[in-house]
């Protein structure tokens, strides 16, 4: 399976299916390259399965990474807020850390 990386998030953020949406104040954690936590969630998109591919949004629906869905729509309304939600896979601030590994 082929790692999305942040060249390639910004041509396909458009076709997402599932979305995430975090709070202001945790938007540099996940820009660090850190997971999203519960406490970190804003809003999700309705029934996404478990695994899925989200793309995570700031509040005002800025592209800020892709990341898979740790748990199910179940699961997540019953999460605590350290409970790990989306496990990151790329985000913008990638670029900057390894600017000079990426094609």
């Amino acid at each position: 399976m082929e790692k999305i990386t942040v060249t390639a998030f910004h041509p396909l953020h458009k076709f997402g299916l599932y979305k995430v949406w975090i709070k202001h104040s945790a938007e540099m954690n996940f820009l660090y390259g850190n997971n999203a936590l519960r406490s970190h969630i804003h809003r999700i998109s309705e029934s996404i399965p478990m695994n899925a591919g989200v793309f995570v949004y700031d509040q005002n629906d800025i592209p800020l990474g892709f990341g898979l869905l740790a748990v199910n729509s179940i699961s997540y309304s019953r999460a605590r807020g350290g409970d790990i939600i989306v496990l990151r896979q790329a985000d913008n601030g990638e670029y900057i850390r390894s600017e000079s590994n990426l094609a």
